[in-house]
């Protein structure tokens, strides 16, 4: 399932929910990152952050 097409609310659930994902940060503002930050803090979800656009300059260098 991808969450990169997640509102932030729904992010904010499935990290208060305890569920672990992976997340492209690229496009998502610090704030936000922060609140899905803590909420998984708080639940013990584990989630990832990866920055797809940085990957791909990487890449294609």
């Amino acid at each position: 399932m991808s969450f990169d097409d997640k509102t932030i609310e729904e992010l904010l659930n499935a990290a208060n929910a305890g569920l672990g994902f992976t997340l492209n940060v690229n496009g998502i503002p610090a704030k936000h990152l922060l609140e899905i930050t803590n909420a998984a803090a708080q639940s013990g979800a584990q989630i990832t952050l990866i920055d797809e656009a940085q990957k791909l300059a990487k890449e294609s260098s």
